[in-house]
C-alpha cells in the first residue's frame, strides 16, 4: 500500500539544496518574524510545540511492501479568532526535511497507512481547535527512506523560510504488533455484533442492510472481481485491498480509489487517508 497509495505523494521529495538563492531570500516585510524558540513555533495564528520524533517500519498483510513512517508528536494552541486544526497550522507554517549526509530532502505530507501507538493523536490532528484552546496531536509522514535526524523549517504565509530552524534526533520504535492480524480481529468483531442483533429488529435492519448493499454495489462492488463482500476475503483472493486493486488494474488515482470504496472494504489506514483528502 505504501508503494501505491502513499508512494504517489510521500516519495516526491524536494531536494532542499536545489532551491535557488533567490527563493531562499526572506523579504523585508518578513525579516522581523522569528522561527522556532527552542521546540516551539509561535505566531499570530497559533503556538506549536514538537515534543518528540519517532520513526518506524513495518509490514502488514493488507499493505504491499514495507511501510516506513516518521511520527511527530506535539501540542498546539490556537491563537487565532477562528477554529483551525493542528494539521492546518502545520501545513501553512512548517516544512520537514530529512537530514542526510550529502543533502536534505523535504517530506511531503500525506496519509498514514499503518496503525501506531498514537492513532488517537493522529485523528486529533484533524480536529478543529477552538480559539485559545490547546490539544495534543501527531503528524505522520510515509517515506521511502528513514533518517536519524530531521529538520523543521518554519515559514511565513507566503512560504518564506524563517530562522531559527529546529533539528531533532528520531527514535526508532516497533509497531509490528499493531499491524499484524488486526484485520481478522476487526472482521470477527463485526460478525459477532451482527449475530447478536435482537430478532424483533431484524426486519428493519434487513431492509436497511439491503438498501445499503444495493447502493454500495452500484458505487463500488460492480467494478471489483468476484468475492464474498468482506475485506479479508478480497485480500485473501487478490493479495491487495480493493482500493489498491483499483489503482493497479483500473488506473485510478489513490483519492478516486479510496472515495469509491466503502469504509468496510478499507483498512483503518486507508480510512484515515481518505479523510485527509
Amino acid at each position: 500500500m505504501c508503494s501505491i497509495l502513499a508512494g504517489c505523494s510521500s516519495t516526491d521529495k524536494v531536494d532542499k539544496n536545489s532551491v535557488s538563492s533567490s527563493d531562499k531570500t526572506v523579504s523585508t516585510s518578513t525579516q522581523s518574524q522569528k522561527g522556532f524558540n527552542g521546540k516551539t513555533l509561535k505566531n499570530e495564528d497559533g503556538s506549536l510545540t514538537i515534543t518528540k520524533v519517532e520513526t518506524t517500519k513495518t509490514t502488514n498483510s493488507s499493505i504491499e511492501g514495507e511501510v516506513k513512517a516518521v511520527l511527530i508528536i506535539g501540542k498546539f494552541t490556537n491563537n487565532s479568532s477562528e477554529t483551525q486544526s493542528p494539521k492546518d497550522f502545520w501545513s501553512q507554517y512548517i516544512k520537514v526535511y530529512t537530514v542526510n549526509k550529502n543533502s536534505d530532502s523535504e517530506l511531503i505530507l500525506s496519509g498514514l497507512q499503518i496503525d501506531t501507538p498514537y492513532d488517537d493523536l493522529y485523528e486529533a490532528a484533524f480536529d478543529k481547535v477552538h480559539p485559545g484552546k490547546t490539544i495534543k496531536f501527531m503528524i505522520g509522514y510515509q517515506t521511502n527512506k528513514l533518517s536519524t535526524k530531521y529538520e523543521f523549517v518554519p515559514t511565513t504565509k507566503s512560504s518564506d523560510e524563517l530562522k531559527p530552524t529546529l533539528t531533532l534526533n528520531a527514535k526508532n520504535i516497533d509497531v509490528s504488533n499493531l499491524n499484524n492480524g488486526s484485520e481478522s480481529k476487526s472482521t470477527a468483531s463485526s460478525e459477532s455484533t451482527s449475530t447478536s442483533t435482537p430478532q424483533e429488529n431484524s426486519t428493519e435492519i434487513d431492509s436497511t442492510s439491503s438498501s445499503s448493499s444495493t447502493t454500495q454495489t452500484s458505487n463500488s462492488y460492480a467494478d471489483l472481481p468476484p468475492f464474498d463482500g468482506t475485506l479479508s476475503d478480497f485480500i485473501n483472493k487478490y493479495g491487495v485491498t480493493p482500493a489498491v486493486y483499483k489503482v493497479q488494474k483500473f488506473g485510478m488515482s489513490p483519492e478516486e480509489a479510496l472515495k469509491s470504496t466503502p469504509d468496510e472494504l478499507e483498512t483503518s489506514g486507508e480510512i484515515q487517508t481518505e479523510a485527509g483528502y
